[in-house]
Parts: structure tokens; sequence; C-alpha cells
């Protein structure tokens, strides 16, 4: 481990407010660009509480910088022996920064993505039926459209689960489902009725799935790199889709090398060339080092929050 991350495990855990989101920024842009089982597991922990610790007293900033962390932590352990902590830990945490940053529609979204990754990464059945009805919630509260939309769709992507393990609608979508119908449809085609329109045609495939019915007409294509993932179902397009706008220019390295992804859409690619991996991970370190250069020379500061006075912190005794 190079002391860069070294510097932000032990940064995540700052008393001052602008080391743990430039640790938090860092870590996130690590954990999307590179998958690193090995490094999450290892620190596990570290990072974990670090994230929890930020989303539970930090500012709507923080919040969003931790739990996209968190999520980003999440696929990359996958469904792991970690996992059952994860989410153990997490959910109530969440639930509560939902409420935190109400008024905050940035950090409301990455709640929500990190609830709904956290849920497909690391929970059970039952754990994402409460996810979904800890989302559905939020859809019920009528935020702000692009938080709505985000929620419509974050409620949609972890019904994909179900879909994939079969399991037919019930007593938890036939409600969401007339709400839905309510919001879809019409020609204004807004973030709203489109999410709204998606999350109908999978609470639909869920029950011709269920029917044994599902399946046959959809063949789509998710290209990665010089590969290529086929994709035969709704609910497979909208998984892929939902984890790449997440993954966002780290989805291609993680569809290359995610075991935990691999398993899901059924997707074995060859074994990279072992240079190439070296060449990615250089670069990648690289850009971890220039990204710390670019902070440390402009801040991430709140108004009043000068670096001058901040107590020694890890970093500042390995570097200076």
């Amino acid at each position: 481990m190079t002391v860069i991350l070294e510097h932000l495990l032990c940064d995540l855990s700052s008393t001052r407010n602008y080391v743990r989101k430039r640790a938090l920024s860092l870590m996130a842009e690590y954990l999307r660009t590179r998958y690193s089982p090995k490094f999450a597991q290892e620190n596990f922990a570290t990072i974990l509480y670090g994230c929890l610790s930020s989303c539970k007293r930090g500012d709507s900033h923080e919040i969003g910088l931790g739990s996209r962390t968190l999520g980003l932590l999440a696929i990359t352990i996958g469904y792991s022996y970690h996992a059952e902590e994860l989410v153990r830990e997490t959910f109530s945490i969440l639930s509560d920064a939902l409420k935190k940053v109400s008024t905050d529609i940035a950090a409301q979204k990455s709640v929500l993505l990190c609830l709904a990754i956290c849920s497909f990464s690391c929970a059970n059945f039952s754990e994402r039926e409460s996810s979904m009805k800890l989302i559905w919630q939020v859809v019920l509260s009528k935020p702000n459209p692009e938080v709505l939309a985000a929620a419509i769709e974050s409620w949609a992507f972890l019904l994909t689960c179900a879909i994939d393990v079969g399991h037919r609608r019930n007593s938890w979508t036939r409600v969401p489902m007339l709400y839905l119908m309510l919001l879809s449809g019409g020609d204004d085609h807004t973030i709203v009725s489109a999410a709204a329109d998606d999350a109908v045609a999978l609470v639909m495939e869920s029950e011709l799935e269920g029917r044994g019915r599902g399946r046959g007409r959809i063949h789509e294509i998710l290209p990665v790199g010089e590969h290529k993932i086929d994709l035969f179902s709704f609910s497979k397009v909208y998984q892929s889709g939902y984890i790449v706008d997440f993954l966002e220019h780290g989805a291609l390295a993680h569809l290359l090398e995610n075991k935990f992804l691999h398993e899901n859409f059924g997707f074995c690619p060859p074994d990279d060339d072992d240079d190439k991996d070296v060449d990615r991970a250089e670069s990648i370190e690289e850009g971890l080092c220039a990204n710390w250069t670019c902070f440390e020379e402009i801040g991430s500061y709140k108004e009043g929050e000068e670096p001058a006075d901040e107590p020694k912190t890890c970093s500042e005794k390995w570097f200076h």
C-alpha cells in the first residue's frame, strides 16, 4: 500500500471537516477507478467506519461524499464475509442521513444511490426489500423532481434483484405500481415520468417472470472494452445502466475485473495481460498523487475553516 493510501486512511478520522472531505473524495476516486478487493478487505473497518462517521456528523456535502465512498466500498467487496457487517452498520445511518440532507438535492441523490448499491451488493432479499420500503417513503414524501426521479430509479434498481431470483410482485409492489402508473406516461417526458415508465415496465416484467413468461425478446449488448456482455431482459439492461452511471469513468475497470459483477451478469472476460495491469495501477497512483497535490494547493475548506491552524495529522507528520 502506498504512502498516499495510508495517508487517506488516516485522514478519514481527522477532526477537521476539510481534511475528511479531501480523504473521502480521493478514496472514492481510488475505489471507483481501480478494482481493489484486497485493499478494501484489509482496510474494511477503517473505510466503513470513516464513511459512517462522516454520514453521521458531517454537513450535507460530507454526507454526500461519505455515502458515495461507502457505495464504492460495497460494490468492491460484494457479497463477501464483510457484507453482513456493512449492511448491519449502514442502513440505519443512511436512513437518518436521508432526513438530515432533506434540503440538499445532490446529497439526497448520493445517499439514495449508496443505499441502492449497498443493498444490491451486500444485502439478502429481505434486507433489499426493507431498503425498497425505505426508498419508497422518499417517493411518497413528494420531494424535488430530481430527488423523486432518483428515488424511483433506486427503487426500480432493487426490484431488478427480485426479478433475478424469480420473486413475483406482492403487497410491497402493488401499491407502488398504482402510484407509478399515475406518475408515468404523458407527453411531457420529464425525468419523473421517464423514471416511472421504466419502473412500471420492471414491475410488469416481474409479474411475467413469476408466471414463467418472462425473457425472450430482448437482446442488448453492453460493450466492455474489447469484450461485451449480452443482456437478455429489461431488468438486466436497467441494472447495467444504473451500475455504469454509478461507477462513471470507473465502470470499465470494474466490469473487466470485479468478480461480483461478473457473477451477476454471467460475464467471463479473459485475464488481462500483466503489463496492462501494471500500467493501469501506475496510472491510477499517478492520478491520486496529482489530485492530492491539487487538493493541497486549492483546499476544500468551508468559509472560516483555514488550514493554517490544523493540528498535525498523519499526512503532515509523514510529508513535512
